[in-house]
């Protein structure tokens, strides 16, 4: 599908939108930066005639039929339409994950590709500084181990779906107030 960036946001398929709206326009918040960030920065795939590919290899676009079923994004999207993260003025790369093992990573410590990182350096990056380790207790997995995690592709940077959903939930946190726990600066 080619489509404009905010409608491209209503068929993320991260998310069912089913939680409390806060939680909801957080995420579609995310999904728009990560997509403006492809589009601006990213040349992976410019070759095959496509910026971000709609898998969890990237972020997951189910288009039309998703956001018909799930009208709640949609409203999330709309909502916080033109919003994007950035740090220093730029527009930033905001990697989500679903669980963590109960912190978040440095960007250089992540489960990237799968693997499993058993030693952090925890050293900030000069590139993404914003992402940080950060205790992530409301979005442990209650049983897989870090590897086991990282096997299944969580690579722990950035935010927590399943930590921000609970701040939302049970802390009653807004949007803003829980990007700014996960995000530094």
């Amino acid at each position: 599908n080619t489509l404009p960036l905010e409608q491209y946001v209503w068929g993320i398929g991260e998310i069912t939108a089913t939680g409390p709206v806060e939680y909801n326009r957080l995420m579609t918040t995310a999904f728009r930066t990560y997509g403006y960030w492809k589009i601006r920065y990213s040349t992976r795939y410019i070759a095959q005639g496509f910026v971000v590919l709609a898998t969890p290899a990237n972020q997951i676009y189910r288009g039309y039929s998703w956001e018909k079923e799930y009208p709640r994004i949609k409203e999330a999207a709309i909502a916080t339409r033109g919003q994007v993260a950035t740090f220093e003025e730029d527009v930033i790369l905001l990697p989500f994950s679903s669980w963590t093992d109960g912190e978040t990573r440095h960007y250089s410590d992540g489960h990237w590709s799968s693997q499993c990182n058993s030693s952090p350096q925890e050293e900030v990056s000069d590139i993404f500084p914003y992402l940080l380790s950060v205790d992530d207790s409301l979005g442990k997995h209650p049983s897989l181990s870090t590897c086991e995690l990282a096997s299944l592709g969580n690579h722990m940077v950035g935010i927590s779906a399943n930590g921000a959903l609970n701040l939302a939930k049970e802390k009653g946190w807004d949007s803003e107030k829980i990007y700014k726990h996960y995000i530094s600066g």
